[in-house]
């Protein structure tokens, strides 16, 4: 929309910068560690792009399993980022609304089933807290399964619980359709979450 206010201005924006780094240990081991400096969206506020660490995982492959330590990706977000290919443009709708985060500290296991590796899983046990460290009990279990088809369809279903401090647990439940060519790809997505108001045993 339209905005007066900034009618006649300019100036020189950085809206998001990566500096990651990618090192093979060994033919098993890798490790990556990512900084992201940002300037809010909003055109008006001003200050330091604080650099922040985005990734910081250790990666053992065996096969065609893989098992991530640190700060890694999340499975609900993660893929449906890759899929689409636009997050330049728009967040994935459970970035968007902030039904979780994009990273989150902890383990992270993935790969492929079957010999063309056309099934693949995701499992992650993290503190549930984003980018950031934490020391309570409170944990997030997340889980997704994918199938792509020698067609082009994709396939995917995804489910997360995370536990809050206070009984203010979150739920997350989400399938997604993908049909992909080589010069056009399209999608649907369907989530549903559930959140626990502070000391309630319902949804």
């Amino acid at each position: 929309s339209h905005r007066d206010d900034l009618v006649g201005q300019n100036g020189f924006w950085i809206r998001r910068l990566y500096f990651t780094y990618d090192h093979t240990l060994s033919k098993a081991f890798s490790v990556r560690v990512r900084l992201e400096a940002n300037s809010k969206g909003d055109l008006k506020s001003t200050g330091v792009n604080t650099p922040y660490v985005k990734d910081a995982w250790l990666r053992w492959t065996l096969g065609a399993h893989a098992l991530f330590a640190g700060l890694a990706p999340t499975p609900s977000i993660d893929f449906v980022d890759a899929f689409q290919g636009y997050r330049h443009v728009e967040k994935s709708p459970i970035d968007l609304y902030r039904w979780d985060g994009s990273r989150d500290l902890g383990l992270l296991m993935q790969g492929g089933l079957g010999k063309e590796g056309r099934t693949r899983y995701s499992v992650q046990f993290g503190n549930g807290s984003g980018t950031g460290s934490e020391t309570d009990a409170s944990k997030a279990v997340r889980g997704q399964l994918l199938h792509r088809f020698a067609s082009g369809l994709v396939l995917e279903g995804y489910a997360d619980w995370q536990d809050r401090a206070a009984g203010r647990d979150v739920w997350t439940a989400e399938a997604f359709a993908g049909w992909q060519q080589k010069a056009w790809r399209a999608s649907l997505q369907y989530g549903h979450q559930e959140r626990r108001e502070a000391g309630s045993g319902g949804g």
